[in-house]
């Protein structure tokens, strides 16, 4: 393999790059980028409802977010997981990822 590709479709994909991040055929940090994407992916963003003027959200950010709309309302957005995420789709587990990356981060 000659680096990591810009993008990984197949679990295959995820798997050859992990196994060769473990040999040092690519750099890991690449590959680890790419594992934390698979997590990042998992989540999405809800319209929840609009706060009123100087109401402060019902949580911390990252499982609530505020946006202004160009009309001056804010409306809250809250964390939700996604369906249909990438992780899901290759059949990975959250723990399956983290493993792959911890054993990364140890070599």
């Amino acid at each position: 393999m000659h680096g990591v590709p810009a993008r990984l479709q197949t679990r295959e994909d995820y798997e050859r790059v992990h196994v060769a991040g473990l040999v040092g055929e690519v750099d890991r940090l690449a590959a680890i980028r790419h594992l934390e994407g698979l997590l990042s992916g998992r989540w999405d963003y809800q319209f929840d409802r609009y706060l009123d003027e100087g109401e402060a959200p019902d949580g911390e950010a990252p499982e609530y977010i505020v946006l202004e709309q160009e009309d001056g309302r804010r409306r809250q957005e809250r964390r939700v997981y996604a369906q249909g995420a990438t992780i899901e789709i290759l059949g990975y587990s959250e723990s399956e990822v983290l493993a792959k990356i911890a054993e990364l981060q140890e070599v």
